[in-house]
């Protein structure tokens, strides 16, 4: 549910942040780590593929971390 909250507050220009920035959220980050799982049986690959939860946290604060110091200045 904070997920879907998020991406409306991007859509609808209830933030600071560009509108585009809903690519940060944690929805998102998930989605892409599972995607890393496609290809194939590679350490790295099934290392992220386990750690998709904390990926898909650290997607979104260190993107909206970033953006923050963009919007500040």
């Amino acid at each position: 549910m904070l997920t879907i909250t998020q991406i409306s507050a991007f859509a609808k220009g209830k933030t600071l942040y560009p509108k585009w920035c809903w690519i940060f959220s944690i929805l998102v980050g998930m989605a892409a780590t599972k995607l890393v799982g496609l290809f194939g049986n590679r350490p790295l690959a099934n290392a992220v593929d386990c750690a998709w939860i904390a990926v898909g946290n650290l997607w979104m604060f260190a993107g909206l971390l970033v953006m923050m110091k963009k919007i500040q200045k």
